[in-house]
């Protein structure tokens, strides 16, 4: 199967909107409505101190309760359908409409989170309005309460992408996922999960029992999530099983990797992608690396056929990385590497080589590759690139990638001429001392 997309379909929340190692663990359908400013008066708020402020000055009660109905039936109009997305550390509402912000609500900000009949309210007319609340015995809505939140603006539609709501906020959903409502237990579920994930955030990132609590939800998570072991054919066995994170430029996901007899499977622990369980045959992975990730070395990179995009797999240990290429390493098919016969094809066609780099790693001598290189048969670029991935730099890690020598030094010209001296930095100065003023300093 080919590598699925960070995005799902055409949603605009994708892996990059979350905080550095954070996790989007599930989401479901609901109806919102607009968060309501409880230190700023909205048109709900507005029309309750006015209900208030007319039984204050005598007015009837029958004034007070149409004000009410009023402000109920405007808060039923302000609902919007969207995906409630929950996170470790935050919680996003992604509207249906394309224009409207994303909300982002980080939980160590919410203060409340529980169903409507669930909340204490102070005063006789605000318990009068709960009772006539059409949602207060409604099992599929909760409400969430916040001090500040953030609105994501999509591309073109704001002049800033961002923008922080500041002030007590009040936001209610009602579940419509058909899946999660046909059982009102699921939505309990959900809202415990919730809270837990809002007690954890609260606690300060030095105090031992938040990794603690934090690693208990994660493992109850990955057991409601088991491998579909319906997708295995015949004689199919699985041979080892472990957690990790799949590694892209600027984002991860945790995923579950099994290595059966004849396949590899990465399981993602959400439904970001049009599948949540992609394979290739071990015969497809050419050369495995061991690699460094955030200066652990518990990563490997696996590089596929096909020139496809390597797989970059972090685990949470040295031994669980070593486990799977031990397992691995016995399974793969040997591959056979003839350089000398793909450079006279290429030089048949009057055609510098270009390789695919995952054959071309399978090479264990630096030394024939170089000859190569000298010799004309591979380009400056496919050599580079070589050396980069041999010294354990990677495409899927920002704070590992591929470095190019500076040679250039005409960027003004609209034809470069590799022949003046003046097109070509000076290589016997370091970067540092091209400068003639930085230069000076130095002496």
């Amino acid at each position: 199967m080919e590598v699925v997309s960070l995005r799902h379909h055409a949603e605009r929340f994708n892996l990059l909107l979350l905080r550095d190692n954070e996790q989007y663990f599930e989401d479901c359908r609901v109806q919102c409505w607009l968060p309501r400013s409880a230190t700023q008066a909205g048109p709900g708020d507005s029309a309750s101190s006015a209900g208030t402020a007319g039984s204050e000055d005598g007015a009837s009660e029958t004034t007070a309760a149409c004000a009410a109905e009023s402000v109920r039936a405007e808060r039923v109009s302000m609902s919007v359908g969207g995906e409630l997305k929950l996170c470790s550390e935050s919680l996003f509402f992604v509207p249906d409409d394309r224009e409207a912000p994303i909300l982002r609500l980080a939980l160590s900000d919410v203060s409340f989170c529980d169903r409507p009949c669930g909340m204490s309210y102070k005063g006789d007319r605000q318990r009068e309005e709960r009772r006539s609340d059409p949602f207060a015995s409604d099992p599929t809505v909760f409400e969430v309460h916040v001090g500040v939140f953030t609105e994501i603006f999509p591309p073109k539609v704001a002049e800033r992408s961002f923008r922080a709501v500041a002030g007590d906020a009040v936001l209610r959903f009602r579940v419509t996922d058909a899946s999660v409502t046909a059982d009102e237990v699921d939505i309990l579920n959900f809202l415990y999960r919730l809270n837990e994930l809002i007690d954890i955030s609260c606690l300060h990132t030095t105090n031992p029992n938040k990794e603690k609590k934090l690693n208990r939800f994660l493992d109850a998570h990955q057991r409601r999530h088991p491998f579909p072991t319906n997708i295995l054919s015949d004689g199919d066995t699985p041979m080892v099983e472990l957690m990790a994170w799949r590694v892209w430029p600027m984002c991860a996901n945790a995923v579950r990797v099994v290595v059966t007899s004849r396949f590899l499977y990465i399981q993602a622990l959400n439904n970001l992608g049009e599948n949540s369980v992609v394979s290739w045959p071990l015969d497809d992975i050419v050369c495995i690396f061991r690699r460094a990730y955030r200066l652990r070395s518990t990563a490997a990179e696996l590089f596929l056929a096909s020139k496809r995009r390597p797989v970059f797999l972090a685990f949470h240990s040295e031994g669980e990385r070593d486990s799977l290429l031990y397992v691995l390493e016995g399974r793969m098919m040997p591959k056979i590497t003839d350089i000398d016969a793909a450079a006279a094809r290429w030089e048949q066609r009057g055609y510098i080589m270009r390789v695919d780099h995952a054959v071309l790693l399978q090479e264990p001598d630096m030394r024939v590759v170089t000859d190569r290189w000298r010799e004309g048969h591979l380009s400056n670029l496919d050599y580079l690139l070589y050396l980069n991935i041999r010294a354990g730099r990677s495409f899927n890690d920002l704070s590992r990638y591929p470095v190019m020598p500076w040679t250039v030094m005409d960027f003004t010209s609209e034809s470069l001429d590799l022949s003046a001296p003046a097109a070509l930095r000076d290589l016997s100065r370091p970067i540092g001392a091209l400068d003639p003023g930085c230069l000076a300093q130095l002496r």
